[in-house]
């Protein structure tokens, strides 16, 4: 029944993805209208999606622990994804620019644009959706220093600077998210309503905005260099299935109880395609952005197909533990 509506809701992304690139083609969606939606995707939808799902929430002692080891496997799951970034960095030779984008677009996933809706839709009631901003915080930790530290070519920029990044809208949602689902705050119906209904316009939004995206790029220039392929390969299947087993691993071992959606949401948070920001980063301290484009492209459809096999894995997993 899950596995039907993941690709239940595939289809629905395809969709709505196709919507935005027929739009971009025809000039309904400019660059600058695109920019907008990803403005108000990230400081208005995606926060308010956060909020009106952890106000419903009962904060209880099952998830906090589970809140508690997501945040440190997501940690270990951005560090398997990274490591691999860099291993096929090297044996594939490839330049420095190039190799940077390969790094970083290996480890870094678009959790809030495809991530959040996605897992919301496919777990809905607020606890999926907790463990997915738990991840952003995880990954948005990690990106702001290291990441563009690494980027830069002038490493004078100062480490607070680029933590101060940290209190995006997304974090501070998920702060006020958590401090009502502790106190058990109930909003009234009417703001409630209000920011739930915004809240859902997250999902189709965030396609339309990756499908104008993707309307800008090539398809050819995409697919024909190898270490797009690799970095598809280790970013979609390769990366989270090793994450998946280092996880149900640690479960056998030490007995450690870990609900199958907090599992579930670390696995495909790692399994998504790669993150948008990233070209923006490498458009300002400098990199290859072509392929961080190419990147995009290629993973994001490539995923449409992806995201099920790894729903599907994580299942086969689980069982073949268990048993």
């Amino acid at each position: 029944m899950e596995q039907e509506a993941i690709f239940s809701q595939v289809i629905i992304l395809g969709i709505v993805g196709l919507i935005g690139v027929i739009a971009a083609k025809a000039k309904v969606i400019s660059s600058v209208v695109n920019d907008s939606l990803a403005g108000i995707i990230i400081n208005i939808t995606a926060p308010f999606m956060i909020i009106s799902s952890l106000s419903g929430l009962e904060f209880t002692d099952l998830i906090i622990k589970n809140s508690l080891w997501v945040f440190v496997f997501s940690y270990m799951a951005i560090f398997v994804l990274m490591g691999l970034g860099f291993l096929s960095f090297k044996i594939l030779g490839l330049k420095e620019d190039l190799g940077k984008v390969h790094v970083l677009h290996t480890t870094y996933g678009n959790i809030v644009f495809l991530g959040f809706p996605v897992i919301n839709e496919l777990f809905p009631g607020g606890e999926a959706l907790l463990y997915a901003g738990i991840y952003q915080v995880a990954s948005n930790s990690i990106m702001w220093t290291w990441a563009v530290y690494y980027l830069r070519k002038d490493k004078n920029q100062s480490f607070g600077s680029n933590l101060k990044k940290l209190a995006n809208p997304n974090t501070i949602a998920l702060v006020l998210g958590l401090l009502i689902m502790a106190f058990q705050i109930r909003l009234p119906f009417v703001l409630q309503k209000s920011m739930g209904g915004l809240g859902n316009t997250t999902l189709y939004l965030a396609m339309l905005y990756i499908g104008g995206l993707l309307a800008s790029i090539k398809l050819l220039d995409s697919v024909k260099n190898l270490h797009v392929w690799i970095l598809s390969l280790n970013k979609l299947v390769l990366g989270p299935f090793i994450v998946l087993l280092i996880i149900q691993a640690i479960i056998s071992l030490t007995g450690l109880h870990l609900g199958y959606i907090a599992l579930t949401v670390v696995v495909l948070e790692a399994a998504m395609p790669c993150m948008v920001i990233i070209i923006i980063l490498v458009k300002k301290y400098g990199g290859d952005e072509k392929s961080a484009i190419g990147n995009l492209f290629l993973t994001t459809v490539l995923s449409f197909i992806t995201l099920p096999l790894v729903n599907y894995l994580i299942k086969c997993t689980i069982t073949f533990f268990t048993e």
